[in-house]
């Protein structure tokens, strides 16, 4: 089965580099849907819903828009404006607009409180609820 989760925030990146160091910066997330093949157990819990992950895909991908990554970029493009060089700017910039999210392991337990859903979504789940 495929699982989707609509994702969108900002928040900050803490890096560590290999030969640089470690950094921060400061990233926001658009509205995106991220997709991952995996399998989930559902079942009714105190206060709302259990998922617990079966198997799942061990990442999936974010596009994210970063302060970093667009100075580097224009650094890029500063430097590409001497003659005899050439630089793959628009390489490295989508290089950079990409992370990869960690997703729960398999046996993982997750509370979706059922007071923060609508009717509608509580009836979505109700019809893949375990007996």
């Amino acid at each position: 089965a495929e699982m989707e989760v609509d994702f969108e925030g900002g928040g900050e990146l803490i890096a560590d580099v290999q030969g640089i160091g470690r950094f921060t910066d400061r990233v926001v997330a658009a509205r995106q849907t991220a997709r991952a093949a995996g399998t989930v157990r559902l079942a009714h819990a105190e206060g709302g819903y259990e998922l617990t992950v079966v198997d799942a895909e061990p990442s999936t991908e974010l596009r994210i828009r970063s302060q970093l990554a667009d100075q580097v970029v224009g650094v890029c493009e500063a430097a590409a404006l001497i003659p005899l060089i050439s630089l793959p700017c628009d390489g490295i910039g989508k290089s950079l607009e990409k992370v990869s999210i960690p997703l729960p392991e398999p046996g993982t337990r997750l509370l979706v409180p059922s007071d923060e859903m609508s009717r509608a979504e509580r009836a979505f789940f109700d019809r893949f609820v375990e007996p």
